[in-house]
């Protein structure tokens, strides 16, 4: 029938896009692939998915577009990735687990942590959808240091 036509392409369709992703992922996730002219305003390329993989403190919050990077830089999440700034991967608090399931839920572990602590909804809200680097600023303003 028709409708169980439509279905089969619809999921045809989705398996494929899904497809497409994973190789523009994978693509992504080199050191090979220097920069590409013109693309970089549009296209989230390899050098700008290492600034968005990068542990330095110059390169923190930035680049977060999976496929395009215009949001990025219409909203101030842009890093270009510089000659002077080499990229350091890696994550910016030493992990003391080799546990899988502590390595993927550590995140929402320490989000789950700030909202818990928060005393207001403002912090609520910091810790739900503020930077990752805003917590690490209010956790030293709480603890008085810097």
């Amino acid at each position: 029938t028709l409708l169980t036509l439509l279905t089969l392409l619809t999921l045809l369709t989705l398996l494929t896009l899904l497809a497409v992703n994973l190789l523009y992922q994978f693509w992504l996730h080199t050191e090979i692939i220097g920069k590409l002219g013109v693309l970089e305003w549009v296209l989230n390329t390899p050098s700008h998915h290492r600034v968005h993989h990068a542990s330095s403190p110059a390169y923190l919050d930035k680049n977060y577009g999976g496929v395009v990077i215009v949001y990025d830089r219409l909203f101030g999440s842009f890093a270009r990735e510089r000659d002077d700034e080499p990229v350091r991967y890696g994550l910016t608090t030493p992990l003391r687990s080799l546990n899988p399931f502590v390595i993927a839920l550590h995140g929402w572990q320490a989000m789950a942590h700030d909202v818990w602590r928060a005393r207001s909804v403002g912090a609520v809200l910091r810790a739900m959808v503020g930077r990752p680097s805003d917590r690490v600023a209010e956790a030293r303003l709480a603890s008085g240091s810097d």
